[in-house]
């Protein structure tokens, strides 16, 4: 997997919230799938939300380190195209600012179904 500068890192978030907002112009639900490691990406997501008067949430989803392992595993066996391996999946967790926001945390070891269940709890 190749290295994407930080530079990188911040035109992708742009680029994310550029197409929230045309969404949320148009009245529309946006869910916000990222890893939002940094606390400040997180806030540029609240202040857009804030823009349009909407609902900010947060749902941290979360599993145990041997599920995503497997998990991981199991997608590079099947040729999925993401580059992400488990040494990225350390690394992003290691650089996780915590959460300092209202949230909730969605325990994703288990099934889709399971996961899911857990979500609509929160919506």
């Amino acid at each position: 997997m190749r290295k994407y500068t930080k530079k990188e890192g911040r035109a992708v978030f742009r680029e994310l919230k550029k197409r929230a907002r045309v969404h949320l112009s148009r009245a529309k639900h946006v869910i916000l799938d990222a890893t939002f490691i940094k606390a400040e990406y997180r806030a540029a997501a609240k202040r857009l939300a804030a823009e349009f008067n909407i609902e900010y949430k947060i749902v941290h989803v979360a599993a145990l380190a041997m599920v995503v392992k497997q998990r991981i595993t199991d997608r590079f066996r099947k040729g999925d195209v993401s580059e992400a391996e488990w040494k990225h999946y350390l690394i992003f967790k290691k650089r996780f600012e915590p959460l300092t926001e209202k949230h909730i945390t969605v325990n994703n070891s288990g099934t889709l179904t399971e996961t899911k269940k857990q979500v609509d709890k929160y919506f």
